[in-house]
């Protein structure tokens, strides 16, 4: 953290500069973060017939978490800013590869950490902005281990050093394996997420990074695994549905009275402090 509270310093992506991460409050956030969830939801139900989501009861949104996600799609970014705000009703931060970052244009939030993949001095950085993160009050934060996209089927899971060294920093959280999946049976994909229970922490309290490395990815490959078996065989009663898109019959804008429903809970969280 930095003196200048309620900023949060980070480098940005050019690494000559800090950029300066301002915590969400007060009512001039308000419209953007409205803004940015209309566009959000849209985008994401004009591209899905629907989404599934699976999460287990285990998890505590409460507390600090480190959402550890296979890499997928290019949608899976999209699709974990839009369960952390709207599912999961958790503000989280994103650990993101810049050379992803700028294929996506307008990301809309500030809560995104883009880093120079190939500058260790970034990465670095990025790794102990995450940590700050975890032990502060932005108690959440999400990494894509696998640092590109790789077909869901890929075996086996290979996930970067960084997140050996980010476990070793923060292995005091609860660490939630998070699966992606996409089924295309119609003229619209379906993505089925899966957040499943918390890695129990005796896995981190011995070993070394590269066993705590091998242990999530066998724990994630597991859950992936059986998410695939079930989207296969059509068998997602216990998933939840929680977005129809234009393709499943549903009109593209939510109706006027969900957005002053909407507008009116943000409106009493941030009275609420």
């Amino acid at each position: 953290m930095c003196e200048t509270d309620p900023y949060v310093c980070f480098r940005g992506k050019s690494g000559k500069g800090e950029m300066r991460m301002r915590e969400k409050s007060g009512e001039q956030n308000l419209v953007a973060d409205w803004v940015w969830q209309v566009y959000l939801t849209r985008k994401l139900k004009k591209h899905f017939a629907r989404v599934y989501v699976r999460c287990s009861e285990q998890i505590n949104v409460s507390i600090p978490t480190l959402y550890m996600a296979n890499h997928a799609s290019w949608w899976d970014l999209y699709l974990a800013m839009w369960i952390s705000r709207n599912y999961l009703r958790q503000d989280a931060y994103f650990l993101v590869n810049e050379q992803e970052t700028d294929t996506y244009g307008w990301l809309g939030q500030e809560e995104v950490l883009s880093f120079d993949g190939d500058s260790y001095q970034q990465i670095q950085e990025a790794l102990e902005h995450g940590a700050e993160i975890l032990d502060g009050r932005f108690g959440s934060l999400w990494v894509f281990g696998q640092g590109e996209v790789k077909h869901p089927d890929f075996r086996p899971l290979r996930f970067l050093p960084g997140l050996g060294s980010l476990l070793e920093k923060v292995k005091h959280v609860q660490v939630v394996p998070v699966a992606f999946y996409y089924s295309m049976t119609g003229p619209s994909p379906e993505a089925c997420v899966q957040l499943s229970a918390p890695i129990v922490p005796s896995t981190f309290e011995q070993g070394n990074r590269r066993a705590w490395i091998a242990a999530c990815s066998k724990e994630l490959t597991y859950h992936l695994d059986m998410v695939k078996e079930q989207v296969i065989s059509e068998n997602l009663g216990d998933f939840e549905c929680v977005l129809a898109g234009t393709m499943a019959g549903d009109h593209p804008w939510p109706p006027v009275e969900d957005w002053k429903k909407q507008i009116e809970q943000w409106i009493q969280k941030i009275k609420k402090g």
